[in-house]
């Protein structure tokens, strides 16, 4: 117990000396690297539940909202966002989906942003 206070004192204090943890992924095989301060992140899971679409527009970041431990979250397609562009909102992000392998698992990134999750 006590090594284990010990480990998250440790990274709880790594502002300190400027240090930060990042979370690495990439948005398909073989793609640029990312990361994220796991700070940031509130958990990672594999989803298997069900995607309620709230938006069929070609432009919509949001896939649609997903339900985790009775909480509905907006699923945002990472890479529809770094290929948003706000000087033109109508374009179509569309060709910019992340895709997956049949049989693959849906991993979701549950980040804090602005204070929402």
């Amino acid at each position: 117990m006590a090594d284990s206070l010990a480990g998250i004192d440790q990274v709880t204090s790594l502002h300190k000396n400027n240090e930060l943890q990042l979370l690495c992924f990439r948005l398909g095989k073989n793609k640029d690297l990312y990361a994220v301060n796991v700070f940031k992140i509130r958990e990672v899971v594999k989803y298997h539940g069900n995607l309620t679409i709230i938006s069929h527009e070609n432009n919509s970041l949001v896939e649609g909202l997903i339900i985790i431990r009775e909480l509905t979250i907006p699923l945002i397609d990472m890479k529809k966002w770094f290929y948003y562009d706000s000087q033109n909102k109508n374009k179509d992000l569309r060709p910019y989906r992340i895709e997956k392998d049949k049989g693959e698992d849906d991993i979701v990134m549950i980040c804090e942003f602005s204070r929402w999750t």
